[in-house]
């Protein structure tokens, strides 16, 4: 089930972050439990995460208005392969009815995503650091 996380969440939220982001991304860029914690405390930040008993995975960005700004999204390596990747983005994307572009990060776990972001519609955005996916007009 795909829910708003909530501060009972944060510590099964950084065991999955920080175990994919040890090995991938450089310090500079890598959040912190207290940074995780402003998402779950900022109205203008969105985290949701998919619940299966445990958390499985969780995605978390802004509402900027008109578009959303996807930061992150990982799921525990128990768990890929699920869908639930797929399903997150999906929520996200799908959270503000005034958005019409969602934006994404094109850090390295989105680099190593590009197939993946490709397959479920989204496009690089010709700038080193975005993925874009337009949201169709009909929505």
């Amino acid at each position: 089930m795909i829910r708003k996380a909530s501060i009972g969440d944060l510590d099964s939220i950084w065991v999955i972050y920080a175990e994919r982001f040890d090995s991938y991304d450089s310090d500079d860029i890598k959040y912190t439990l207290d940074d995780l914690r402003w998402y779950l405390e900022n109205d203008a930040a969105i985290m949701l995460v998919y619940d299966v008993g445990e958390i499985a995975g969780f995605v978390f960005g802004y509402n900027l208005g008109i578009w959303g700004y996807m930061e992150h999204i990982v799921v525990s390596a128990k768990y890929r392969g699920n869908g639930y990747a797929r399903e997150l983005i999906e929520r996200f994307v799908n959270h503000n009815d005034d958005w019409r572009i969602v934006e994404a990060c094109h850090y390295t776990e989105m680099k190593n995503m590009s197939s993946f972001f490709k397959s479920i519609g989204w496009r690089d955005g010709l700038v080193d650091t975005r993925w874009i996916y337009t949201i169709p007009n009909d929505k």
